[in-house]
């Protein structure tokens, strides 16, 4: 795919000429800063937010939007292309359009979809230069490729989670535990469902690689492939 395609893929997913849309801000623990030689890394269950959280992150670093990319590598215009060769190629044509921007951030959700790219983002880290960035996968893939082998030292991993109470009621004013119970923390969850359902829905194997990763915030306790939660749990470790 040529690179002004990629480019007018990434302008419908980017904040280019509009603000991020308005959001419950999540109370995940991120670094101070990003660096142009670590990669941030979002990783959590499918639709905990991860999406969403990558476009709180400009307001939040309080970067220039105009010179923030971002691009859902799940965005079926891709299909057929989804190789470290279309992130260099999309990468250059971005940093082309800015040549005196002093940094440039890059937002990638859900680049696990994408063949090669913990190498090719190493080699970026390696050669630092102007780009930072940002990516976000879910946790069955993310956990599984070579994350903790290819770029060892040079990531900073958070765990998302679904919603905790007080985003839950930030989300629904005036709820109460029990509705919080029976909702569940998911922050899209379908109509009609209840959080058992929506719990059950995520796989067996999402659900483990969230356990083995101990986050401090929480714990997910899984059981077979319907699992429950509870925030601000003191981690026994």
């Amino acid at each position: 795919m040529h690179s002004d395609q990629l480019l007018e893929i990434a302008g419908t997913w980017s904040f280019w000429d509009r603000f991020p849309p308005q959001s419950i801000p999540r109370t995940v623990e991120l670094p101070g800063s990003l660096s142009n030689r670590t990669v941030l890394v979002v990783q959590g269950v499918r639709r905990c937010g991860k999406s969403t959280l990558l476009a709180q992150l400009i307001d939040r670093y309080e970067l220039d939007r105009r010179h923030c990319l971002f691009v859902n590598l799940e965005d079926p215009r891709l299909a057929g292309c989804l190789d470290y060769g279309t992130l260099e190629r999309l990468t250059a044509a971005f940093g082309e359009r800015w040549p005196s921007a002093e940094t440039l951030t890059v937002l990638l959700d859900e680049i696990q979809w994408v063949d090669g790219w913990e190498k090719w983002l190493r080699t970026k880290l390696e050669r630092p230069g102007r780009f930072r960035f940002v990516v976000s996968g879910s946790n069955s893939r993310v956990l599984s490729g070579e994350l903790s082998t290819a770029l060892t030292g040079r990531h900073i991993t958070v765990e998302l989670f679904p919603f905790d109470v007080s985003e839950f009621r930030l989300a629904h004013p005036g709820a109460t535990i029990c509705d919080y119970l029976d909702r569940g923390g998911f922050p899209d969850r379908p109509p009609g469902t209840t959080a058992r359902c929506c719990c059950a829905s995520t796989s067996s194997t999402s659900c483990s690689a969230t356990c083995a990763s101990g986050s401090v915030r929480g714990r997910r306790l899984c059981y077979g492939k319907s699992c429950r939660w509870s925030s601000n749990r003191r981690d026994p470790n």
